[in-house]
């Protein structure tokens, strides 16, 4: 598990930020995000780029580095370089001369994709199964996606494959994570997980009970309860854990008095694999972990641990 991971200021992946655009390396910055019209229409950053590409089709976007201005563009030739650079300033002049840009101050990129190409591959990929995040990297010239877990890459350059220019979509993910083996929370304590089969899917949740004589205080953040599920018959992991880089920041704060039960996480599993596949029926192992902070010596926070016994479910059938 990643230390503090509840405690960050991103959603799970960067790339899907209000405004839609992709987040570039921290050293190329987007100048604007979004922009409102008297008629009420609303365009983002990436639908004002799509709209300067329908005007200036070589123009692929743009990024500042370093204080200066890049330009995609899919030809060298000086003639689109110009028109894409004149039809961005017409567009977007105002907000790029206050940053202190000008069109004679314009360095130029060699991209493969116009911006009216990148935000149309990014709707489409929105079809992609266990997206976690997607963007348009302007410095990259490219789609990037992230995905929950590795095995689902195959499937999502099929899919792109059959609908998409070859290259325009770039894939990415992490491991499965690996649960912590121990619980590590040091005020008495009693965890239990509990795995319940509803209609087509298995509630699964996390009841934390207070047995000490103190009161139990911690934080937590959006994501902290992580599960697993494992095939006893096979042994194999037919739901992993997905790795969770960043999190929401949402601090939610726990008080418990002695005695007192929480439920402290739950979450359904659609009884199928990352894939889509459904699981067979047989006897399933679910194991699971909760990571939690407490405040230290210095008001330094604490990564801890909460780690219930194991459970076995029994899926009778298998759930279509």
């Amino acid at each position: 598990m990643t230390p503090f991971r509840g405690l960050m200021l991103c959603a799970s992946f960067c790339l899907a930020s209000a405004g839609g655009q992709g987040s570039p390396p921290s050293s190329s910055t987007p100048l604007q995000q979004s922009v409102s019209y008297q008629d009420g229409s609303y365009q983002n950053f990436d639908e004002q780029n799509a709209a300067i590409a329908r005007l200036a089709p070589a123009f692929g976007g743009y990024y500042t580095q370093d204080k200066l201005l890049y330009i995609v563009t899919t030809l060298d030739d000086e003639t689109a370089r110009q028109t894409a650079v004149k039809t961005l300033f017409a567009q977007q002049g105002e907000q790029l001369r206050r940053n202190g840009f000008s069109p004679q101050q314009v360095r130029f990129v060699r991209g493969q994709f116009n911006a009216a190409q990148l935000l149309e591959s990014k709707e489409v990929v929105q079809g992609v199964r266990g997206w976690t995040g997607l963007g348009i990297n302007q410095k990259l010239n490219r789609v990037e996606v992230r995905l929950a877990l590795p095995v689902l890459e195959a499937g999502a350059q099929a899919f792109v494959a059959r609908r998409l220019p070859a290259g325009i979509v770039v894939f990415t993910s992490l491991p499965p994570q690996v649960l912590p083996p121990a619980d590590t929370l040091p005020h008495p304590h009693r965890a239990v997980l509990n795995a319940e089969l509803r209609d087509k899917a298995v509630q699964i949740s996390l009841d934390l009970t207070n047995t000490g004589r103190e009161r139990l205080k911690f934080l937590h953040g959006s994501c902290d309860f992580s599960f697993e599920v494992v095939r006893l018959e096979t042994g194999e992991v037919v739901r992993p854990s997905p790795a969770v880089e960043l999190c929401n920041m949402v601090g939610h704060l726990i008080d418990l008095k002695p005695g007192e039960t929480l439920a402290l996480a739950s979450e359904l599993w659609n009884v199928r694999t990352p894939e889509g596949e459904a699981v067979p029926q047989g006897r399933y192992l679910i194991r699971a972990a909760f990571e939690l902070f407490q405040s230290g010596d210095g008001n330094e926070a604490t990564t801890l641990v909460v780690r219930p016994a194991d459970v076995v479910l029994e899926l009778p059938i298998t759930v279509k």
